[in-house]
């Protein structure tokens, strides 16, 4: 699950760099609303956080934003 590896790091990088690093929140980001795996995604990606929230002082406080930063098609297509 990509979201574990990343949240890993983040631990690795609090323990040997910079013990003052804290995560603060998830925002999506190339969401597309109109399929049901952006849903299910959201979904999966929100309950990850709350189940597992005790499991890492790093980013135990950790939010999930509902704000989504949409896929943008004509950005991608920008020379």
């Amino acid at each position: 699950h990509g979201l574990s590896k990343l949240l890993r790091t983040i631990e690795i990088v609090s323990k040997r760099l910079n013990p003052t690093l804290h995560l603060s929140g998830v925002v999506l980001c190339m969401y597309e609303s109109a399929t049901r795996l952006a849903a299910e995604v959201s979904r999966d990606v929100e309950e990850f956080l709350q189940r597992n929230a005790s499991h890492s002082p790093v980013w135990a406080r950790a939010k999930f934003f509902k704000s989504k930063i949409r896929r943008n098609i004509r950005l991608a297509e920008a020379p």
